[in-house]
């Protein structure tokens, strides 16, 4: 009994000298393994994606390694359609890079704060500036663009409790691309969006004083900051629907860049209305859309218990967080039932906007850009008889645009089969 005893004990010994002695040795070799390889780690939300890019832009990857994919759907420009592309997965596995002689290698590992590292041969390169080198590269590429829309939706009314099940935690569904893996065929600039023209906003004078006025505002940053003033700005968009709100909200953040986070307010519970507040990349713009059908007056009128308080919207809009670079856009078609606190609040809320109908230069503007002058008073004049919105406007044109392009189809097909009749005659007449 005690020679097992000893026997165990002897063994468990051996284990521990064994585990210590294997961490003095790791350690030594760490610092061997320092002493030759440089490993460059990047800690924060878009590391990944800023090197990635960079890596694609100016190495290539070593095929013989790291060989996992995936596909994504996606719109490719150069074919002008939407179709499923490959893309090389930097994940946990080392991805190997190369330049000319030089190469390093690439660790990612798993997770959503898109940390990464990467390492190389000491004398290759100098890290500091292949980190400089990186930032150069990702905030100078021709096609680098801010503005993207994220949804924030928050976890009341799903399946579960609020602090269970599949649908926990706030949602944040967005249009920006992902640049945090590399695609194999195509460049990172050949992916996205078809480019389109300037996008039309309807206006009256109230409009465009009011994108004048959101222009001077955004250029004006240095004024505020050299008084200690807070860049921000607060608007409350109200009008009939078909008004214009949302499209102008795309207008704005379009010609500034910036992104839009638009709150599904009825979704959300008081923490996850803050957690998401808290953490919008500025400068941008926080857009509500809809609050008459969330709150009227102060008082929460969607169906179920609890949900988001007045109050802590409030606390959001007012709070000490940093709010520089924020534009708070609120839109509503009934301002009778907003509440006062949103209504006249400078500082808060610092324009109350009606947008009104659009004047007549609007209808015709709009008319020579889809029917050009074609008939373009006449479907102005009806228009503004029949007292109709930007909306049912557009349709009404969308509907002759579409037949015009079509009767023009159909002329073009006729002289072509007019040819092809001519040729089948006269083959006909050679063979007999």
């Amino acid at each position: 009994m005690n020679t097992n005893f000893m026997t165990t004990l002897g063994i468990a010994g051996g284990i521990v000298a064994i585990v210590s002695l294997w961490g003095q040795l790791r350690g030594f070799f760490e610092f061997i393994s320092s002493l030759f390889i440089v490993k460059v780690e990047l800690f924060s939300w878009n590391s990944k994606q800023v090197q990635i890019y960079y890596l694609s832009q100016n190495f290539k990857p070593l095929r013989l390694l790291a060989n996992s994919f995936s596909f994504m759907p996606g719109f490719i420009r150069p074919l002008k359609k939407r179709q499923e592309y490959a893309l090389r997965v930097i994940g946990d596995s080392p991805s190997f890079f190369y330049k000319g002689w030089k190469f390093l290698w690439v660790h990612s590992p798993k997770g959503e704060n898109h940390n990464t590292s990467m390492s190389f041969i000491r004398g290759m390169f100098n890290a500091e500036k292949l980190v400089l080198a990186m930032e150069d590269e990702y905030n100078c590429k021709p096609y680098f663009c801010r503005y993207a829309t994220y949804r924030i939706t928050g976890t009341r009314g799903k399946h579960g409790s609020k602090n269970q099940g599949p649908e926990q935690g706030v949602k944040m569904s967005s249009s920006a691309k992902d640049y945090i893996n590399m695609p194999v065929r195509w460049k990172l600039e050949d992916i996205g969006n078809p480019k389109r023209e300037e996008i039309f906003i309807p206006q009256n004078e109230s409009i465009r004083r009011l994108l004048d006025e959101t222009r001077k505002w955004w250029d004006s940053e240095e004024w505020y900051t050299s008084r200690g003033l807070p860049h921000r700005r607060g608007w409350l968009f109200h009008g009939k629907p078909g008004s214009g709100k949302t499209i102008l909200v795309r207008k704005i953040a379009e010609s500034l860049d910036v992104p839009v986070y638009s709150y599904d307010l009825g979704s959300l519970y008081n923490d996850e209305l803050y957690d998401a507040w808290t953490t919008m990349d500025r400068p941008c713009i926080a857009l509500m859309e809809d609050i008459d059908a969330v709150f009227e007056g102060r008082k929460n009128i969607t169906p179920g218990d609890g949900g988001l308080t007045f109050d802590c919207l409030l606390n959001c809009m007012d709070g000490i967080e940093d709010n520089h670079g924020l534009m708070l856009i609120i839109n509503t078609n009934h301002i009778e039932r907003v509440d006062n606190a949103l209504r006249n609040r400078p500082g808060r809320i610092d324009r109350v906007v009606n947008l009104g109908d659009p004047d007549k230069r609007a209808y015709e503007e709009l008319a020579k850009k889809m029917v050009g002058d074609v008939g373009m008073e006449k479907h102005v004049v009806e228009a503004l008889k029949d007292n109709e919105t930007m909306a049912q406007f557009q349709e009404r044109l969308s509907r002759t645009a579409m037949k015009l392009l079509w009767e023009e189809e159909e002329e073009k097909e006729v002289p072509k089969n007019k040819v092809h009749r001519t040729l089948n005659e006269l083959v006909g007449a050679i063979d007999e």
